[in-house]
């Protein structure tokens, strides 16, 4: 490693006051669970620990003393791409959020100015991203039909009424309800009452074009 980064030698290990032994610097940055890298003002990567190298699937081999651009080319054009320029041209600190399409993983950024280039914090937060997804899924269908509920629909009711207010146009919102389907359910039990809403649901949903949207409103 390049001695001119970190302030510490390249001793097993490190002391001070009362000569307490601290691991090198290398041996704490490739321990921890959060990726960082240092890339020169050239864009070339003169650093990275084993979470990074994990993450992006590559060795540091063939990572350290290349070009990130020439070595990771589809982080070319992406948010990554974007926001470590804008540390190096600007010397602000930036974090963001995105998702990584080699690994398929969401990953949280923090990207500084440093004084040969720029340095950056990586963790992944795909399993977080996961449970949002799940949370706002359910927030927003409903659980036997998985048909968008009526929270969706008044979001998406009161998009398509400003749109169409904007381009002057109408639009149908149609009403459908099963008759007797309380009496389904008294008389034949609930499990056949649902066992019907999926079969309807199905029957409608050929019945739509890529225009029409099936919402149950409960």
């Amino acid at each position: 490693m390049n001695e001119s980064i970190f302030s510490f030698n390249n001793n097993s290990e490190y002391s001070v006051n009362d000569g307490f032994p601290f691991p090198p610097i290398e041996s704490i940055l490739d321990n921890l669970n959060s990726g960082f890298f240092i890339l020169d003002h050239n864009w070339t990567i003169i650093y990275l620990n084993k979470s990074m190298e994990n993450w992006v699937r590559k060795n540091r081999e063939d990572l350290i003393g290349f070009n990130i651009w020439e070595a990771l080319p589809d982080a070319v054009g992406t948010n990554f791409y974007y926001f470590y320029n804008k540390v190096m041209a600007e010397k602000i600190a930036v974090s963001f959020e995105d998702y990584y399409e080699r690994t398929q993983e969401w990953l949280q950024v923090t990207v500084e100015p440093y004084n040969v280039g720029i340095m950056g914090y990586v963790n992944n937060i795909t399993e977080n991203k996961k449970r949002e997804e799940t949370i706002n899924h359910i927030m927003f269908h409903d659980f036997l039909t998985d048909l968008p509920n009526r929270n969706m629909l008044n979001l998406r009711l009161l998009n398509e009424l400003s749109i169409a207010s904007e381009k002057n146009q109408s639009m149908v919102v149609l009403v459908i309800n099963l008759d007797r389907f309380k009496l389904i359910n008294e008389s034949l039990g609930y499990v056949l009452g649902d066992f019907l809403l999926k079969e309807v649901t199905k029957r409608l949903k050929t019945s739509l074009n890529n225009k029409n949207i099936l919402f149950r409103n409960k």
